[in-house]
């Protein structure tokens, strides 16, 4: 089974944000983000992420200091982060 990306919710995310967030909070790390563009549970430990891309991930967004630049670099691979999982 392939876990679909919602492409109108992807061109919603807007500027990605340094650490953990609540959904109510109006803003996203990277890995929030795929979450939210998957329709998986808010976090950002999405379980369509293989867990080693995941934590890569999140060190890479929280080190980034410039929003700007961390969105630059990090939205486009959000996509790409999802797993295609097949069903057994």
């Amino acid at each position: 089974m392939n876990i679909a990306i919602d492409t109108d919710r992807l061109a919603k995310v807007g500027t990605l944000a340094h650490g953990a967030h609540s959904e109510a909070s109006g803003e996203m790390c990277v890995m929030e983000a795929v979450a939210w563009v998957t329709h998986k549970e808010w976090s950002d430990h999405p379980p369509c992420v293989c867990p080693v891309l995941g934590a890569f991930m999140r060190t890479w967004n929280d080190g980034i200091a410039d929003d700007e630049e961390r969105t630059t670099i990090l939205k486009p691979p959000i996509p790409k982060l999802k797993s295609a999982l097949k069903s057994a």
